[in-house]
């Protein structure tokens, strides 16, 4: 699931977005993947 949605997202942010913005989705998501991979 999350390698989709980290390619989705990826597409999305080098297709739409300002570089800054891909940045900061990346760190998002890079917190999100770690705080699910900490509970487990």
């Amino acid at each position: 699931m999350f390698s989709m949605l980290l390619s989705m997202t990826e597409t999305e942010a080098t297709m739409h977005l300002d570089r800054s913005v891909e940045i900061e989705l990346r760190l998002l998501i890079e917190a999100i993947y770690l705080q699910y991979s900490y509970d487990f």
